[in-house]
């Protein structure tokens, strides 16, 4: 969950950074490395990780200067696992708060576990409130859930 603070403030302060891009224009294009330390669903141990992260920034489709985006990753962890598929969207709702949703498969090629990451935030006045977040094995039991 660390990582998706990290990333999400990121994106969050590009967009306090910046000016909007027309609605016609290509996107606004970041890419920067990032690192977490997370649990291994399928074992219950630590790992590391690395990420490349590219950030593709765009103006609302409405013309009302709100944002959208998304987020590709690609990243790999000290215990074997490499990332194999992301689905990572962020942009402002209908009362003007920020939030991404994600999702994240992991395959460890070594032993054949696969994990999945995902949930939503908001970023509220108050600050980040993590919605969901789930970080399930899916080749056999989740440890630590």
């Amino acid at each position: 969950m660390r990582r998706r603070l990290t990333l999400l403030l990121s994106v969050v302060l590009l967009l306090g950074l910046m000016a909007a891009p027309a609605a016609a224009d290509p996107p606004v294009v970041f890419s920067f490395p990032d690192g977490f330390t997370g649990v291994d669903p399928c074992t219950g141990n630590d790992h590391e990780g690395t990420l490349e992260v590219t950030i593709y920034l765009h103006e609302g489709h409405d013309g009302d200067g709100s944002f959208r985006g998304r987020v590709d990753l690609t990243g790999t962890t000290d215990s074997g696992y490499v990332l194999i598929d992301n689905d990572f969207v962020f942009g402002e709702n209908a009362e003007g708060l920020f939030r991404e949703q994600f999702e994240e498969i992991w395959y460890n090629a070594e032993n054949g576990d696969m994990y999945r990451f995902s949930g939503d935030a908001t970023v509220t006045p108050d600050g980040l409130v993590m919605d969901s977040v789930e970080n399930r094995c899916l080749s056999g039991p989740t440890f630590g859930a």
